[in-house]
């Protein structure tokens, strides 16, 4: 499955797609569900999960580590770890309005942080 899709990806008319809405967010995330849901039924699967979760259930796969995505994921474990104090950031709402971290926390309770992206 993770061929497949790589190879749909960097098919020339789905990377002529990207070029086009390369700065929208909405129809890159669309395009990209569409491939997958597309990937899924061509391999007898029903939703996007069973491609999506490959990562975490086959890890050392190296199908799983070749795919596209993966190879050329930059994600990193940051640089706080568990047990470390915070410190008090600007963050902004999905609203785009701005607030500080403390400004979210009560005394004496854990904080969890848990940052991503949809890129």
């Amino acid at each position: 499955m993770i061929a497949y899709e790589t190879n749909i990806r960097l098919s020339e008319p789905i990377q002529e797609l990207m070029d086009v809405y390369h700065t929208d967010e909405a129809a890159l995330r669309r395009i990209l569900d569409l491939i997958q849901q597309h990937v899924v039924e061509h391999f007898g699967y029903h939703h996007v999960n069973a491609l999506r979760t490959a990562l975490h259930r086959f890890p050392d796969d190296p199908a799983v580590k070749s795919a596209y995505y993966v190879k050329h994921n930059k994600v990193t474990q940051g640089l706080i770890n568990q047990g470390q104090c915070a410190r008090d950031v600007e963050l902004y709402t999905t609203e785009g309005q701005p607030m500080n971290l403390f400004s979210q926390i009560q005394a004496d309770q854990p904080l969890i942080i848990l940052a991503g992206s949809t890129s």
